[in-house]
């Protein structure tokens, strides 16, 4: 989607409001979008940038990428829960 390109072009600019602006946008789809109507590929983009925004030198940006991190976690709860799953069924395999 042309949207979300703009939205990850604009989570890494040099500009901190337009980080945060995009950052909140970000946050927001989360909210409001089914997951199912977003790629596993959107989703690990949006979360990169989110993360990339947890600066410490930014109060305003730190904030606004936790803000959306809380509202993005439920989005891709399901893949976080097939990796554990799939991290677990290594660990015993490992461990026999």
């Amino acid at each position: 989607m042309e949207l979300f390109d703009i939205l990850y072009t604009n989570a890494l600019d040099d500009s901190p409001l337009v980080r945060i602006s995009s950052i909140l946008t970000i946050g927001y789809i989360s909210d409001e979008i089914n997951p199912d109507l977003i790629s596993n590929e959107q989703k690990n983009n949006f979360l990169f940038r989110i993360l990339l925004n947890l600066n410490p030198e930014n109060e305003e940006l730190i904030n606004t990428a936790l803000d959306a991190l809380i509202k993005f976690l439920p989005m891709i709860r399901s893949n976080i829960e097939a990796e554990v799953k799939y991290f677990l069924i290594y660990f015993i395999i490992i461990k026999i």
